[in-house]
């Protein structure tokens, strides 16, 4: 493995160097989105992890009760929780001697799928088993795995960390790999009505797009560019497109990015990675302090 791959394996997992004590300090916001036909609009913010530390990477459970978020340690471990919304309970789902990234609640909630970076380094995609937390490497052969994002029980996209970063396509049923393209972004939805794939094109470092696949076609199409900086978005199940920009939410709306709000009380600080519940009640971002991470 060569010294720019373990360095840009390391950057991508969670984005910033890896000493616990220089990770950037994130606390996750949840507030509540009120839709009238197409309008949306805020409820207040509250801080869910309010600590000092790296929480971040929250994902909504199928039925909208839960939260789940990745928070590293003193130690610098990482590991995932679960938020209860109603109760306002956290309560830790691993207690490994690995570190778990990017958490997503899969088969109804059941399992959880997760990037895990293993002793020797290598970023592997598991599935862990509830109650009793068990794993099994769900894709073999590859220790390259940064991000993931599920199309259906048998297909999953991945964001591949290489000497140059790739966005590919598995079937998890016969192994066989489809190349997208390179230097995508972190994110990657699944439109809830057409079903295709969206994710960023970075391809141009001074210009970023959003775009699409079409697993049929297997083709790609730019869609429009980015906010300045923004690569997290995501779905309300209307196929409402939005995205965070400056501590505010824009909405795709035809060829054009609009202002539809802030939540009621501001955070302090600005916020980037951004979940929507399945039931589109909730909304869940990260807060940092400072240059974004």
């Amino acid at each position: 493995m060569s010294k720019n791959l373990l360095f840009t394996k390391l950057f991508v997992i969670i984005t910033v160097i890896t000493c616990a004590g220089q990770l950037p300090d994130t606390d996750i916001f949840l507030f509540k989105a009120r839709s009238t036909g197409k309008s949306h609009s805020f409820g207040e913010a509250k801080n869910i992890t309010n600590r000092i530390g790296y929480d971040n990477q929250p994902c909504f459970s199928p039925d909208s009760k839960e939260l789940l978020f990745v928070a590293v340690e003193d130690s610098g471990q990482s590991e995932i929780w679960k938020y209860n919304i109603k109760d306002k309970t956290k309560t830790q789902i691993t207690t490994s001697e690995e570190s778990e990234y990017s958490p997503t609640f899969i088969r109804g909630g059941t399992k959880i799928s997760t990037v895990r970076v293993d002793k020797d380094g290598g970023q592997r995609f598991y599935v862990l088993d509830f109650p009793e937390i068990t794993k099994s490497e769900l894709v073999k052969n590859s220790d390259s795995i940064g991000y993931s994002c599920w199309v259906n029980d048998s297909m999953i996209t991945m964001f591949v960390v290489e000497d140059t970063s790739s966005l590919q396509v598995l079937d998890l049923k016969t192994g066989q790999r489809t190349f997208v393209l390179t230097n995508p972004g972190r994110c990657m939805k699944i439109h809830p009505k057409n079903k295709e794939l969206y994710f960023i094109d970075k391809n141009d470092s001074a210009h970023w797009y959003l775009s699409t696949y079409n697993f049929k076609s297997k083709k790609v199409k730019q869609i429009i560019e980015t906010l300045p900086g923004s690569e997290d978005f995501a779905f309300f199940s209307d196929g409402t497109l939005i995205c965070g920009f400056k501590g505010g939410v824009f909405e795709l709306q035809g060829k054009s990015w609009v202002a539809i709000g802030r939540p009621i009380v501001s955070m302090d600080n600005d916020f980037y990675r951004i979940a929507i519940s399945p039931d589109d009640q909730y909304i869940a971002v990260v807060s940092f302090k400072g240059k974004k991470p």
